[in-house]
């Protein structure tokens, strides 16, 4: 049976995003993880030092051990490092019902805004803030196909070549290989949970108490 669970990790001691590339290799473990535990993305926020993600799952424990571990073995390749990254833990909470689940995503989507990133949640990057209700903001997405082959993108530090061709996956690359978010995204399901367009730009825009019940980075 599949629930929505809100889930957090940090690393307080270490940046886990040091450049663009990272991000982009965050977004395709993110992928990876959920193909491999037959999980939906339904919100996410990568920021420098902590991940938000809300998830729709049968098994969100291996989708967070399949995560981190796929993007430790890159962080630790790439900056020539060992061990752990990040805290051992993480925050996980089951939510219950639309209202939380609506809580819980914008959130996650305002969290740039909360620390000061952006000033709009629409415009950080490396979340799926972007996403929804696109008719309702009259957004043209336009998708430009990779150029780059799955090697050199592999040797950029983009993606893992080996897990691309193990999980088979169907997701969309574009120009500099970052993993195209309307192929991952249950973007149906958050969209019922909101309603309408105009109800999400409210959420977007208000501060929601759940910041003060539940005390997260």
């Amino acid at each position: 049976m599949t629930e929505c669970y809100h889930i957090c990790f940090t690393s307080h001691s270490e940046v886990m995003f040091r450049e663009r590339a990272d991000y982009i290799f965050g977004i395709f473990s993110l992928v990876l993880a959920a193909l491999q535990t037959k999980s939906m993305i339904l919100a996410f926020a990568l920021m420098s030092d902590h991940v938000h993600i809300v998830l729709n799952s049968s098994a969100y424990s291996n989708f967070v051990s399949i995560f981190r571990n796929s993007y430790t073995r890159h962080f630790n390749k790439k900056y020539r490092r060992v061990g752990r990254l990040g805290e051992t833990g993480y925050y996980c909470i089951k939510l219950i019902g639309t209202q939380h689940i609506v809580a819980a995503i914008s959130y996650v989507l305002r969290n740039p805004v909360h620390h000061g990133v952006v000033k709009s949640p629409y415009e950080y990057e490396f979340s799926s803030s972007s996403c929804y209700f696109n008719k309702f903001f009259a957004r043209k997405i336009v998708y430009e196909p990779c150029k780059i082959s799955i090697n050199a993108l592999d040797k950029s530090g983009l993606l893992s070549k080996k897990s691309f061709a193990k999980i088979k996956m169907n997701c969309r690359l574009n120009q500099e290989g970052k993993i195209y978010y309307l192929d991952f995204l249950d973007v149906p399901f958050v969209e019922n949970q909101y309603i309408s367009g105009r109800r999400f730009c409210y959420y977007m825009t208000r501060f929601s108490f759940y910041t003060l019940i539940n005390i997260f980075v």
